[in-house]
């Protein structure tokens, strides 16, 4: 926790209340992890509606719980699926096997899509997001008010020969409205936020392929979802969120337990050039010069960290299992190469 001592030290002598205005500066920063909390049941007397207006106090210090999930602000081109969002600036990694992909402008950060991957059977599923609208608009602060939608088609692998599975249909509406602002008292805190209701109007539509009669007639499901998101400025990623079904049912309650501050920008020199590909137990790439190479997994865990010479190098994979991997180079100078995706496969 010594990352936080800053934030302690801002908040230690006082939690009054300042309404704020959240800008890009204020949005997510390259490099920055997040260790958030989750709760799903005992929500009951939680009644975020009556507490719109300003100058609001939510204390939320009491807050428990043994479930637990990261997540890693990268940029997006160091990710394995760079290439089906080749416009996309930064990516948002979770230990729960996903990608998201966003897009930065001047007003605001659009969402252009989702991967779900199976590291071990090396499946991904690619939700290509079509987007209207910012899902984060710049600046973002009481009583701003928008609109933004997204949908996407998903046709999954057969599961036998010569047909298709299940095809997926979304189309989603969200209604944003900063209809709060005050004081938000974490376990690790107190901050000022302001505060963001998000109504979503969801639709899924599912066919299923019954063989060999053929396709079932679509199940659409129309559901409401009402989610309050807390913001404060620099951290870069909501402190709080508190959603429900508009039935009131199915509550769920996420917030951060800790973080830690990355870097902004890297500043590439060249990708790194790596061979071959795919590899089985040793993997050669050059150098321009002396520095440290970082093998990491397709979750963003930092794997392996060695010290390499300028010219010609080769590290011994046989350790690791098969899949996909990325390689990058810093150099001694501070510099670094673009990160390589490579492939071990046996």
């Amino acid at each position: 926790m010594k990352h936080l001592l800053s934030i302690f030290i801002l908040f230690a002598f006082s939690i009054s209340s300042a309404q704020i205005s959240l800008n890009q500066e204020d949005y997510f920063k390259f490099g920055n992890k997040y260790y958030r909390g989750y709760l799903n049941a005992g929500l009951d007397t939680i009644e975020m509606e009556s507490t719109s207006g300003a100058a609001q106090m939510w204390d939320f210090s009491w807050l428990e719980s043994d479930i637990t999930d990261s997540l890693l602000v990268t940029k997006a081109d160091v990710t394995p699926f760079f290439s089906e969002f080749p416009s996309a600036e930064f990516a948002i990694s979770t230990q729960a096997n996903n990608y998201f992909y966003e897009e930065l402008n001047p007003d605001g950060v659009r969402i252009l899509g989702r991967v779900v991957y199976d590291g071990v059977q090396d499946f991904n599923t690619i939700y290509q997001f079509n987007t209207v609208g910012n899902s984060f608009q710049f600046p973002m602060e009481y009583g701003t008010n928008y609109s933004f939608s997204y949908g996407y088609r998903v046709q999954y692998p057969a599961v036998f020969p010569g047909s298709d599975s299940i095809r997926n249909f979304n189309h989603s509406v969200f209604n944003i409205e900063v209809d709060a602002w005050g004081t938000l008292i974490l376990p690790m805190g107190p901050f000022d936020v302001i505060r963001v209701k998000q109504t979503a109007y969801i639709t899924d539509t599912t066919q299923i392929y019954d063989f060999p009669a053929g396709w079932f007639s679509p199940t659409v499901t129309l559901d409401t979802v009402e989610t309050w998101l807390f913001y404060t400025e620099d951290i870069g990623y909501r402190l709080m969120s508190y959603s429900q079904r508009i039935s009131g049912t199915n509550k769920g309650l996420n917030w951060i337990r800790d973080f830690v501050l990355g870097t902004d920008e890297l500043k590439y020199n060249s990708t790194v050039q790596i061979f071959p590909q795919p590899a089985d137990r040793y993997l050669n790439f050059s150098s321009p010069e002396s520095g440290i190479c970082k093998m990491i997994d397709i979750h963003g865990k930092l794997i392996q960290e060695i010290n390499i010479q300028k010219g010609t190098n080769q590290i011994d994979i046989s350790q690791f299992a098969p899949g996909i991997y990325l390689l990058g180079i810093q150099e001694k100078s501070g510099n670094y190469l673009r990160p390589a995706k490579f492939i071990i496969s046996r």
